[in-house]
């Protein structure tokens, strides 16, 4: 599965696609949606949910290393900047 094809399906079989194939990473909030992110293959793609209402808007594919910025301050590295000290 390219991001390509994945792009080109229905939102419902992208739905199942990430549900079935994908590895969930991480999730995010915006001021109007909750963002679960996935890889799938050698490509990320993020779930958007309409806050408080839990309803599919749309999705977003991308590759690269750049559409991860937003999750990077969510992750704690504590331990591992403490195992590095030891």
């Amino acid at each position: 599965m390219t991001r390509e094809t994945f792009n080109q399906l229905p939102r419902n079989e992208q739905r199942l696609l990430l549900l079935t194939q994908g590895c969930f990473l991480e999730e995010r909030q915006t001021s109007r949606h909750d963002v679960m992110l996935y890889q799938i293959n050698q490509f990320y793609a993020e779930a958007y949910f309409v806050k408080n209402t839990n309803k599919l808007s749309f999705f977003k594919s991308f590759s690269g290393t750049e559409g991860l910025e937003p999750y990077l301050a969510q992750i704690d590295i504590t331990d591992l900047l403490q195992q590095t000290h030891h």
